[in-house]
């Protein structure tokens, strides 16, 4: 049994015959300073499904409504935890609990940060035995120095506090990494590595016609990967041509681009599920336009409302409902393909 472990069965029991645990509650807040890794409950609403990262949980939903942050002695105190409130990223593939080491990350400035955004108190080991902690009394039983608090700086902010008299920094935690509700878990299938995206331009170049473009398009690469090339295409490579005045390069890209939208459409009812995103008011999200996404992976990080549709007729009757003339098809975050009246006339 650890010393912590040991010390809050101390605590427990104290409380339970009604002696007095004062002594016993200080080293607890003394010991769990001393540990070399801790773990802490992360933001539902912070979380990026991108990069598994989010911040600190700050929740009310103990200690009357007072702000509390929720602290794990050992991993697996944290996992049950998660485990029992369900308490996982959209997918279910990861905990929202994140490990803190104590070098480089100072406990103190975490415990600060959370004072800083409210929090007083926190909930040590509520998957085994819950043991309540001011954060006061951690400050003054680690003599904790709170003049100084660690935390992540942009080259930005830096360059901000020379140059501008009377800058001040906005306080921030430093983003922790969810765990994996196992080894197996699979990634973000989303996502495009570098070197995959290089591939992937590199088809653009490797067809000499049209119709050997768009079967390398459908072979070759996936719905998404057909979405990240036209997003590359629109913001990188067609300005860099008209920067340069090269038409020819221009033209090509017009044409790259057709293909693409047939391919996108044409696939987007057989690669998975299709939604039609309204804002949180059911309205479109931008005039003119209905927006269309190929998978609810993201569903839950943005402010967007998912409406499941099976066809490309529910498109066309969204379109007329909203007085529409275009489509963007997107996953959600990343990429926007836009297929416009001169795209649905060359695709009859």
């Amino acid at each position: 049994m650890s010393k912590i472990d040991f010390l809050k069965n101390e605590y427990k029991n104290a409380r339970e015959t009604n002696s007095d645990y004062k002594i016993v509650h200080k080293e607890l807040t003394i010991e769990l300073f001393n540990l070399e890794t801790i773990w802490v409950a992360l933001s539902s609403k912070h979380y990026s499904v991108d990069s598994h990262l989010s911040i600190p949980l700050i929740c009310t939903k103990d200690f009357d409504g007072i702000p509390a942050i929720y602290v794990f002695s050992k991993e697996e105190y944290a996992i049950e935890w998660a485990k029992y409130y369900n308490y996982c990223s959209p997918d279910s593939e990861y905990y929202l609990v994140g490990q803190v080491n104590k070098v480089p990350c100072d406990f103190c400035s975490l415990f600060q940060i959370a004072a800083v955004y409210g929090a007083k108190m926190v909930l040590l080991d509520e998957g085994d035995i819950p043991v309540p902690i001011g954060l006061g009394e951690i400050y003054d039983n680690n003599n904790i120095d709170q003049s100084k608090i660690d935390m992540p700086i942009s080259r930005g902010e830096v360059e901000a506090a020379f140059n501008e008299s009377g800058y001040r920094f906005t306080v921030k935690f430093t983003p922790l990494k969810a765990l994996k509700v196992n080894e197996n878990s699979k990634d973000n299938t989303f996502e495009i590595s570098p070197d995959r995206g290089r591939e992937i331009k590199n088809h653009i170049f490797d067809a000499r016609t049209g119709a050997e473009l768009y079967h390398m398009l459908m072979e070759k690469e996936t719905l998404n990967e057909n979405c990240y090339l036209f997003t590359e295409i629109m913001t990188a490579m067609y300005p860099l041509a008209r920067q340069r005045n090269d038409e020819d390069m221009m033209r090509g890209f017009d044409i790259i681009k057709d293909v693409l939208v047939k391919c996108i459409w044409k696939r987007l009812f057989t690669d998975g599920n299709v939604f039609i995103l309204t804002d949180e008011e059911n309205k479109p999200i931008k005039e003119k336009f209905v927006y269309v996404a190929y998978t609810d992976y993201y569903m839950y990080s943005g402010n967007y409302r998912y409406h499941a549709i099976k066809s490309e007729e529910e498109i066309f009757k969204a379109m007329e409902a909203n007085k529409a003339t275009g489509v963007v098809i997107t996953d959600g975050p990343h990429y926007y393909v836009i297929v416009g009246p001169e795209n649905f006339n060359n695709m009859k």
